[in-house]
């Protein structure tokens, strides 16, 4: 399975997924006022997880991304990301 485009409308899809950017919104939220991310504006932060959390998984489930290819895992990659930005924090 590899993550892309819905392939069809769907009411009840376009609520989960609002629902999840929600989610990640209210957790991204408080870790900028507690600094532990970079202030800045709370909806591009959450993207910008959402985007490699969203990228890591695409290249994980394609076999691009294992232990032996980029040593790395989806898991892994946005713990660094978060470290990165705890760090500019």
């Amino acid at each position: 399975m590899v993550l892309g485009a819905w392939n069809s409308e769907s009411a009840s899809l376009g609520r989960a997924a609002a629902g999840a950017r929600a989610v990640l919104v209210t957790v991204v939220a408080p870790a900028q006022r507690q600094r532990r991310l970079p202030s800045g504006d709370t909806e591009r932060a959450a993207a910008l997880v959402h985007a490699l959390a969203h990228g890591a998984v695409d290249l994980a489930l394609a076999g691009h991304l294992t232990p032996d290819m980029g040593r790395a895992d989806p898991a892994g990659l946005v713990e660094d990301l978060l470290t990165c930005l705890r760090a500019v924090a």
